[in-house]
């Protein structure tokens, strides 16, 4: 007779618990006595009906009812605004030369936003049960703000109105950045889906508000900051309470505005990429639109379209299993939509619109999970990070916004706006292939662009990590000294999946084989272990 496979092998070839071929210790009243490493991860989990299986975290995080659906609608209600306040406040205005005051009045508002939101965070980090989370207040402040520019946009003279533009983009800048700093607590694979998702449904709700065009356009932004601040407030990505990390797939060491205190400090080559993709697509897309809610529509759809095949084609894997998946098709497709500006005319016009669209959609879905990778590689203030990270989008928006104005004023061609356009984008794509464009890889240094964590200063001698120490000691493998970091840092077995891209039941191989070379046998003997090498 055949011998039994192992019970850990045939766990991996997914034989169902009742038919595995082999004792397993949950028969003949041996219920709850597994192996130590099993015992240590085993949490309390809600259990499907009629299987008496515990339910696995990635089943509810990918199932619709698993969606922080109230951060989702959040995002994408800010979204549609800042976009709603680009399309209809100052592009249609190309022509006329109002371009250049309205695009100053945001390009400060937006500074203004982006300075005050890190400071008003750090002030409330000071007050105690605040954790330096953006409380509710700040989002009604936001919301009253956005509903009063909107207003003022609508009603205000010409002479009135890039201030009103300027005020919304200031409290548009503080929603974004209170939405950016819970997306950067979200483990790695729901803050990619949930990101694709809030992008493409802020690009379909802005497309619904150029085809009403004003007045109903502005009355539904003057309505949508309160829908906004109501999903934002009743979403559920509060910080985990004790006990509901494992259900939930969060680390209660997750970053925080309080708990993370470090300064953002993105590397260089990554600010001037988003500073150029952000140009490109603010120039050509002002040039081909201008004055047509038909071209606006096409580059909103074709924005949507992108995200929505990337997610179909990823979709047997979880979205993107890296920010990569997101970045590599969007530089060709705003050069090529580039190339189609250049041929002119009328069927190239809307292609390279839809084309320049999908392009900075797909950048923008990069640039986003980016920013949270940061945060949770290098422990850096989530406010801080966002608002260092939305600086240069802007400023590139505007940049881009002031070549247009400069190109109307002096009646440049299609060709050689197209030429600047694609000089942008080469630029773009030099800075991001000088450094490392991979932006999930384990480790401690991984990078897009090879930031490293703040060194040690020179006078203080950098001693031996205990991680790496007790590695070498106990001759642990390059996976097992990363999971061994991970679980000194307090992340669970979801929270390590979602981070290194392997199964659960790799992850638990790799906690045995751990806990047999070190001779620990739970979890927090081994972190007493490490406490023990760093004294």
């Amino acid at each position: 007779m055949a011998r039994s496979a192992p019970p850990h092998i045939t766990a991996q070839r997914g034989f169902p618990r009742k038919r595995r071929p082999c004792r397993h210790p949950h028969k003949r009243g041996m219920r709850g006595r597994g192996p130590s490493y099993m015992m240590a991860e085993r949490v309390k989990r809600p259990r499907r009906q009629g299987t008496g299986v515990a339910m696995e975290p990635d089943d509810e995080s990918y199932s619709p009812s698993g969606f922080d659906w109230g951060l989702i609608a959040s995002a994408a209600l800010t979204g549609s605004y800042f976009l709603a306040v680009l399309v209809l406040g100052t592009l249609p205005e190309a022509s006329s030369g109002r371009l250049i005051a309205s695009t100053a009045a945001l390009a400060a508002g937006a500074g203004l936003g982006l300075a005050s939101f890190p400071l008003t965070l750090r002030l409330l980090a000071e007050r105690p049960g605040t954790r330096g989370r953006p409380s509710s207040w700040m989002g009604w402040v936001a919301a009253v703000g956005q509903s009063a520019s909107a207003v003022g946009m609508f009603l205000a003279p010409d002479g009135l109105a890039p201030l009103a533009q300027g005020a919304s983009l200031l409290f548009v800048t503080w929603a974004l950045a209170a939405a950016g700093c819970r997306f950067a607590e979200l483990p790695l694979r729901r803050r990619i889906v949930d990101t694709a998702a809030s992008t493409s449904l802020a690009c379909l709700a802005t497309t619904v508000l150029v085809l009403f065009g004003p007045p109903a356009a502005y009355a539904a932004m003057s309505v949508m900051p309160f829908v906004a601040a109501t999903c934002g407030a009743r979403g559920r990505s509060d910080p985990p309470t004790e006990g509901d990390d494992a259900l939930t797939g969060e680390a209660p060491g997750m970053p925080t505005a309080a708990t993370s205190g470090g300064r953002a400090a993105f590397a260089p080559f990554f600010i001037l990429a988003v500073l150029f993709y952000s140009a490109a697509w603010a120039l050509g897309a002002s040039f081909a639109e201008g004055d047509s809610p038909f071209m606006e529509m096409a580059g909103l759809a074709g924005a949507v379209a992108a995200i929505g095949l990337l997610s179909l084609q990823k979709a047997r894997t979880g979205f993107v299993q890296d920010a990569n998946s997101a970045y590599m098709p969007a530089p060709l497709s705003i050069a090529a939509g580039f190339l189609a500006l250049a041929l002119g005319g009328q069927p190239w016009t809307p292609v390279a619109s839809a084309l320049l669209g999908a392009g900075y959609g797909l950048f923008f879905v990069y640039f986003w999970i980016v920013v949270g990778n940061h945060v949770q590689k290098f422990e850096w203030s989530p406010a801080d990070a966002l608002a260092k990270g939305l600086a240069p989008l802007v400023a590139g928006l505007a940049a881009g916004l002031c070549l247009t104005a400069a190109a109307e004023a002096t009646d440049l061609g299609t060709g050689t706006v197209s030429t600047i356009g694609m000089f942008l984008v080469s630029l773009g794509l030099w800075t991001t292939t000088r450094g490392k464009v991979y932006a999930n890889e384990p480790g401690e240094a991984a990078s897009v662009f090879e930031a490293a964590p703040p060194a040690l200063p020179e006078c203080e001698p950098a001693a031996k990590d205990p991680v790496d120490a007790l590695a070498d000691a106990c001759g642990l493998s390059k996976r097992e000294t990363e999971i061994t970091r991970l679980i000194a840092k307090g992340r669970n077995v979801p929270f390590i999946c979602d981070e290194l891209f392997i199964a659960k039941s790799t992850v638990q191989t790799h906690i045995k084989h751990i806990y047999a070379k070190t001779g620990a046998s739970t979890r927090q003997e081994l972190i007493d272990l490490l406490e023990r090498g760093s004294q």
